[in-house]
């Protein structure tokens, strides 16, 4: 049944009721437990142990000891029937107890520092990623966000491959126009990415020159380092902007991925001009990490692969 809620941003857009349309993504960090919460687990831990031993007792009084028609299938049925609700009052208790010990992990987890980040990348890390999304006649925007989503990851040596399983002899219209088109998605991700991969990576360089044995880096320095991330926000701002929107994936995509690392590029180079402003030092090495941060974001090796081009390999749809 589908039928209009309203306007959704000005447009007439309808949706299925009941249908998935929060924008908003599950939550970074875990929120943490209050003490009250920890409490409850462990009562409830408490409750189900005796709840067991209660009804243990109560059953082999009943079945075994005040029973004077006791035979031997019977005995058998019993004890199995006690092991079953043994078995599954276990499990329950099994989560519980592992739920007790996330709660404790979460009171102690803190989020690591973005610093901290860059300077894992920066020192201790050398090893690449490969990011694989299938694709069986998938709708190409579909694919494209899920492209876009996975180039922008920050990892030094990232790899996106897009396994495009759609019959490479489709005998229709539309099957081949989706398939040239996914076809197409790959090169064309990666053009759009080259030129700001080009200026960041042209500007990391040129900054590793000119921080060349300094401890601290120049105001100038750190001014076109905030210059350079106001262009990479307004680069991903323009891309949201100009990005059309036909459903709540599309909305979820321009807020939360493309603007979400906007917003998040924005308040470094906020965090720059301040230092500026109030002629802070700013360490040459954190610099080179900001750099190295903008770099990785914006380049991204990808292709694609149809393996049912190879007759060495399965021709029935398999997204695994």
């Amino acid at each position: 049944m589908v039928a209009k809620i309203g306007d959704f941003d000005g447009d007439d857009r309808r949706y299925q009721w009941g249908a998935e349309t929060s924008t908003q993504p599950l939550a970074i960090m875990h929120a943490k437990p209050s003490p009250t919460r920890v409490v409850r687990g462990y009562v409830a831990i408490i409750c189900t142990v005796v709840s067991w031993l209660i009804y243990m007792i109560t059953m082999i009084l009943s079945l075994f000891v005040n029973n004077p028609s006791l035979t031997l299938r019977f005995v058998v049925e019993g004890v199995l029937y006690m092991t079953i609700v043994t078995t599954l009052i276990f499990s329950a208790l099994v989560y519980l107890t592992t739920r007790q010990g996330a709660l404790y992990r979460f009171i102690r987890h803190e989020r690591v520092p973005r610093a901290m980040l860059d300077d894992h990348f920066a020192h201790n890390y050398d090893k690449g990623i490969t990011v694989l999304i299938p694709s069986y006649v998938e709708q190409p925007k579909v694919v494209e966000k899920t492209i876009w989503s996975a180039a922008l990851q920050e990892f030094p040596d990232l790899a996106v491959v897009l396994l495009i399983d759609d019959p490479p002899h489709p005998n229709n219209d539309e099957a081949r126009a989706i398939l040239k088109a996914s076809r197409e998605l790959m090169p064309k991700v990666l053009a759009e990415l080259a030129a700001p991969a080009e200026r960041f990576t042209k500007a990391r360089d040129e900054t590793v020159a000119a921080l060349a044995d300094q401890m601290d880096a120049r105001r100038s320095v750190v001014a076109r380092c905030a210059e350079d991330y106001r262009a990479a926000a307004q680069w991903l701002e323009h891309k949201a902007d100009t990005w059309l929107v036909e459903d709540h994936t599309d909305d979820f995509f321009c807020d939360q991925v493309l603007r979400g690392l906007a917003r998040d590029l924005r308040l470094t180079e906020q965090a720059l001009n301040e230092s500026i402003t109030l002629q802070q030092h700013v360490d040459a090495n954190r610099i080179l990490q900001l750099y190295e941060r903008l770099v990785r974001i914006f380049t991204a090796k990808g292709w694609s692969f149809e393996r049912k081009l190879y007759a060495s390999t399965s021709r029935e749809g398999n997204k695994a």
